[in-house]
């Protein structure tokens, strides 16, 4: 099988990732990485996190067919690794590499074929599996601004940045969306069936080829006595005012402000924002 491992350096628990025994051959991911060593290739192995993720599909897609794209095993070596757990059987790193070393030694992968967003803004298309706007990359920069090292102590501040940010709800977005204006807490879309932590903060209607769309708007009040309900989606939660789900083939916004892929910061300079599926990319289940 011929496997191309793809490293991050710089991801939040690269050191920790064990030795694999089949490894063949490693590429760096550098802002000088020649992505097209990945064509033609039996399976592309990453070992980082979300945002390694998404900047090697933005990249992959513009070298690649999404037909012609490998099958992607991902390794939880980032800080956050909430793409990965969703499809992978197990959202630590031991257990996964466990099993891509027995899927390797046997020579058969377990695939499952899932889409990723599209965020065209202006020129430029992006490629992850998590958008947000609003409280989220406000939070996220607030993140990176202080992060620790240590991942254990970048974990804990992470959730101390989002829990401080739902006691706010003075900073509103104010984002047209279907020719309507609406000031806007936060808004994510998605497609991934589970978050971090576990959370499905969205009500599905089940039909396959959609994103999973969630709006907070001021009415929505204290968010943090909510929170609960929010993280699994309640649906009596969606029946209040200042919440509202909903699953969607496409969106198409207009905001001037920041916008997060996978935790990596954007800004839309006033440009419109569409957000689509990709055709379906096939992933190892480790």
């Amino acid at each position: 099988m011929d496997v191309l491992f793809l490293r991050n350096p710089a991801a939040g628990r690269i050191d920790q990732v064990p030795v694999i025994p089949a490894r063949r051959e490693t590429l760096l991911l550098d802002a000088t990485a020649d992505l097209s060593r990945c064509a033609g290739r039996d399976l592309l192995v990453l070992e980082g996190g979300d945002g390694t993720l998404h900047r090697l599909l933005s990249r992959l897609f513009l070298l690649l067919e999404p037909a012609a794209i490998p099958p992607i095993a991902v390794l939880p070596a980032g800080t956050t690794n909430m793409s990965c757990a969703d499809w992978n059987s197990s959202r630590q790193l031991g257990p996964t590499v466990a099993s891509l070393n027995a899927q390797l030694a046997a020579g058969k992968l377990t695939i499952v074929e899932r889409p990723v967003l599209s965020v065209q803004c202006g020129d430029c298309v992006h490629y992850g599996c998590f958008y947000g706007l609003g409280l989220i990359p406000e939070a996220i920069a607030r993140f990176h601004a202080g992060r620790s090292e240590r991942v254990v102590v970048s974990t804990l501040q992470m959730a101390m940045t989002f829990a401080r940010s739902l006691l706010r709800t003075d900073t509103m977005q104010t984002v047209c969306v279907d020719g309507r204006e609406r000031a806007t807490f936060a808004m994510m879309a998605t497609s991934l069936d589970r978050l971090l932590y576990g959370m499905r903060p969205y009500v599905t209607d089940g039909q396959p080829r959609r994103l999973h769309t969630t709006w907070i708007f001021p009415e929505a009040g204290a968010l943090w006595r909510h929170l609960r309900k929010l993280a699994r989606g309640a649906p009596e939660l969606f029946a209040r005012p200042g919440f509202e789900t909903r699953d969607v083939r496409s969106l198409t916004l207009d905001f001037a402000g920041w916008y997060t892929i996978d935790g990596e910061l954007y800004a839309t300079g006033g440009q419109q924002s569409g957000i689509s599926l990709s055709p379906p990319l096939r992933w190892v289940v480790l």
